[in-house]
């Protein structure tokens, strides 16, 4: 199919065999029901407790020297990461502060957890954000990710690490 425009700004399509031509109405069609599937899905795997992990990123992480008790607080955490936002919140949607994560770590030691935060926010992994008075711990969805795609905020939080770096390197390894 090629497109010109005259002189008097009107279209002209010229139409070849084997050509598809498709009603305004059925693209409507199609954009709506797709639209309502991926809502069907985000509903239901919003539901679900997982959690993705980055090749790539993982590559990285295992280069970082991150001790055991860093390792330990990290996989103890996969389970609070929110849906698309990657805010640390309980189930009822309460965010987690250091003293929830205290205590969700509570084989491991206070002090354990305190230096295992710092180190993980000193590398990026982990990000901290103020909810009013009280801070909010957030994880960098380039490296773990629970949902589809990071909401801006997220995305601008962890823009300017080596982890997002390491994303848009494979996008443009793709293209």
């Amino acid at each position: 199919m090629r497109r010109k425009v005259d002189e008097n700004g009107r279209m002209h399509v010229e139409v070849y065999a084997g050509d598809r031509i498709i009603r305004y109405n059925s693209i409507k069609f199609l954009k709506e029901r797709e639209e309502k599937r991926v809502r069907s899905i985000n509903k239901k795997m919003s539901k679900r407790l997982f959690a993705k992990v980055f090749i790539n990123a993982s590559d990285i992480l295992g280069d970082e020297n991150l001790s055991s008790g860093e390792y330990a607080v990290l996989m103890k955490l996969f389970r609070y990461i929110a849906y698309d936002s990657c805010i640390l919140r309980y189930e009822n949607g309460k965010e987690l502060n250091l003293s929830g994560i205290k205590s969700i770590c509570s084989r491991i030691s206070e002090r354990t957890v305190e230096n295992s935060i710092k180190k993980l926010l000193e590398r990026g992994i982990l990000a901290v954000g103020r909810n009013g008075k009280a801070n909010v711990y957030i994880v960098n969805p380039y490296i773990f990710f629970r949902g589809t795609v990071p909401d801006d905020m997220t995305e601008e939080i962890f823009s300017k690490t080596k982890w997002a770096n390491l994303y848009k390197e494979v996008l443009e390894d793709e293209s």
